[in-house]
């Protein structure tokens, strides 16, 4: 259904299926309440942008196109609209923001983000997949830090092209499989980050997360692998890991790659076979949630569940000096000004921040705690949903022993996890980064840096909002989450981040944990999904297989 002025609707699914017209009233349109429906389901506003914005560039690209009709086989124009712009500053403002490089005589890849990239570029045609991909990151990155929705459409049409190129090229396994494809596909899932608020369980994120995974194994099967795949791999295997662990679904790839990147460090090595296996752990017990669960299964994986949490943090108490975790005191004036919407007198705020010496320790830093928290949150969900269901007097021996956990305490955990958690992405978002000037504007902030944090911001909000605290008022806490989501949409420009305060289907469902119950909701997501864009101007690529 469109307006008057040609425009698509922006009203409910009932409304546009009936054609009447919507109020626009959320959660529940005033006809979807006269009428009882409760499924009042609106469109992403990524959706109706790039519907409405394709519609305007395809109506100019076909008026172009008309007025050439003399021509003897016109080429079809470009969809792309007319840019003020200078190329040379698009492409700046996203090295700046995106690509953190090491540099000095001892630089190796992947101590920092994207940082093997410029070498890559260099070697990479004109019009290849990787340079499309750029292009449309680079696009939506500039739109939504500067202030440029002009931008917006040309970023579409770039995504839609990589899209189609990388259609082509799972034909061809040799291409599908090299170290531009796979990174084509880790800046695809970037740009959804930065224009997309979708958040279900087979969004394009997850799309490209499985989709790196199934190419990264073909690889690894296939030839041994130079400098830029170690980073590159280590890249697609953590976010896997992550990916796995806060959706509650098996990890795509097997332990034994870890080996790649690892380089024989004991205490890296034994970060990646508990985070591994936290993974492996929290498919299962989602898996078991998503039935109808024997009681006596759900307590053995609160005792694994709990087993492991007790391994994660022995491994902290083995870090070498190296990692050097300082917890230091913070307020409004030991943080640069562009901070201060997060920390306004009156309101709730962390009074610590986690400094860590290098980003790279940094982030597996915040994997670690990322870990702790789902596991504490299954942990506390799975307790309060036996207890809940089980007779007191039961005589099962499970039961007993369910009596003898001390609830308070994995309460206090997970309060403490989460606190860390927080305070240590606040360090994220302020710490001095060598190859960056120090950061005294939101402008000059990198937006990678939002990137980084916004998995714990939102694991974070989304535990609060979950789990049901009996000893710990968690308001502050919880509102101070979503300042920081609001925040990483409003500044740094990730639209993804600001989707987390109207996602119902996660925050409310009984005994959620994190979007495990999405997958439930959406039983065909699987990794065989490749890339799925759901709105039918963009290509579909879901299901898609590689002739290997």
């Amino acid at each position: 259904m469109q307006s008057v002025n040609g425009q698509r609707s922006k009203g409910c699914a009932k409304c546009r299926s009936r054609k009447i017209k919507c109020d626009l009233v959320r959660p529940v349109c005033s006809r979807c309440t006269k009428i009882g429906n409760q499924d009042c389901v609106y469109q992403d506003q990524f959706e109706i942008i790039l519907r409405d914005e394709t519609s305007r560039a395809g109506e100019r690209a076909r008026t172009k196109w008309r007025s050439r009709a003399k021509q003897p086989n016109p080429t079809e124009p470009s969809l792309s609209p007319e840019m003020d712009i200078p190329e040379e500053k698009i492409s700046e403002r996203f090295l700046y923001d995106w690509v953190l490089v090491k540099t000095g005589p001892t630089a190796t890849y992947g101590h920092f983000f994207l940082d093997y990239l410029p070498d890559m570029l260099e070697r990479s045609p004109k019009n290849s997949i990787l340079r499309t991909a750029i292009d449309a990151l680079s696009y939506v990155n500039y739109a939504q830090r500067c202030n440029a929705p002009e931008l917006l459409p040309y970023s579409f049409e770039k995504c839609t092209r990589a899209l189609k190129m990388l259609k082509a090229m799972m034909e061809k396994p040799d291409e599908a499989c090299s170290d531009e494809t796979l990174t084509a596909i880790t800046l695809l899932g970037l740009y959804e980050a930065m224009s997309s608020a979708n958040i279900t369980a087979n969004s394009s994120w997850a799309a490209h997360v499985n989709g790196s995974m199934i190419l990264l194994h073909l690889r690894v099967l296939r030839e041994s692998q130079p400098a830029i795949w170690q980073s590159l791999s280590a890249m697609i295997y953590k976010q896997m890991i992550i990916h796995s662990i806060t959706r509650g679904a098996p990890p795509g790839l097997p332990l034994s790659m870890h080996t790649l990147f690892t380089s024989g460090r004991a205490i890296i090595i034994e970060q990646w076979e508990l985070l591994h296996k936290t993974a492996e752990l929290c498919g299962s017990w989602n898996t078991l949630l998503g039935t109808t669960p024997d009681k006596g299964q759900i307590w053995e994986h609160i005792k694994q569940g709990m087993a492991l949490d007790q391994g994660l943090e022995q491994w902290a108490t083995r870090l070498t000096p190296e990692w050097n975790i300082t917890r230091l005191p913070l307020d409004r004036n030991s943080i640069p000004s562009w901070l201060w919407p997060l920390f306004e007198e009156g309101h709730w705020a962390p009074k610590f921040l986690q400094q860590n010496q290098s980003l790279i320790q940094e982030t597996k830093w915040r994997d670690w705690l990322m870990a702790r928290l789902v596991l504490n949150e299954a942990v506390l969900q799975s307790i309060d949903l036996l207890k809940e269901s089980t007779d007191i007097n039961s005589s099962e021996a499970w039961s007993f022993e369910l009596e003898q956990i001390n609830r308070n305490a994995v309460e206090n955990r997970l309060i403490s996890v989460i606190d860390s958690t927080l305070e240590s992405c606040i360090w994220t978002l302020i710490r001095q980064m060598s190859d960056r000037p120090e950061a005294s504007t939101i402008e000059q902030v990198c937006t990678v840096r939002g990137f980084m944090t916004m998995s714990g911001f939102s694991g974070s909000f989304l535990c609060l909002k979950q789990v049901s605290f009996e000893r710990t008022d968690v308001t502050g806490r919880t509102e101070w989450c979503l300042k920081a989501l609001q925040f990483l949409e409003n500044y740094l420009g990730f639209r993804k981040a600001g989707a987390f305060a109207l996602a119902e289907e996660v925050l409310h469902t009984k005994s959620a944990v994190q979007f495990w119950a999405l997958v439930h909701k959406d039983p065909s997501w699987s990794s065989d999904d490749l890339i799925h864009h759901q709105s039918e101007n963009e290509v579909n690529l879901e299901g898609l297989k590689l002739n290997s």
